[in-house]
This record gives C-alpha cells, structure tokens and sequence, in this order.
C-alpha cells in the first residue's frame, strides 16, 4: 500500500480507528528517535522551532547591562509613577 493509498483510506476510518492510528504513528516515530538518539543520529528539530530560528533576533549589538538597568528603571516609573 502506497502513502497515497493511506491517505485516501483515512477518511474512511471511524473516529476511533483514526485515533489509534495517530498513537501508532506517534510510537512509531518515537521508536525511530529514541534509536537515533542511542547511536548520536538525533539531529532532527520539529519544523516549527525551524521556523522560529532568529526570530527573536534584534538588529545590531545587544543591550548593554546599563541600559537594561535603565530601561527597568524607566518601566518600573511609568507603572507606578
């Protein structure tokens, strides 16, 4: 059977056959990274932390210990000045 074939099967199972085989999928792959992880293999990162990768990144050098200090300063009189 084909992946296609799967996936064309799939909607045809009940509610409860496709939960099963979304925990039989997910102990599938746990199987394979806990062997990759056994033999130093494990370098897969989900997609989404792919994703995020330099997101929080800023332009430029970051704050200076100073500034931080500042800018707290500044925050904390704004909220209770």
């Amino acid at each position: 059977m084909t992946f296609k074939d799967i996936v064309a099967e799939v909607p045809q199972l009940s509610v409860e056959e496709r939960y099963s085989l979304i925990t039989i999928l997910h102990h599938s792959l746990d199987e394979v990274r806990s062997a990759k992880t056994l033999i130093g293999e494990d370098t897969e990162h989900p997609s989404s932390i792919l994703a995020l990768r330099g997101f929080l990144k800023k332009e430029g050098a970051p704050p200076t210990d100073d500034e931080l200090k500042d800018d707290y300063v500044v925050y904390l009189m704004e909220k209770y000045g």
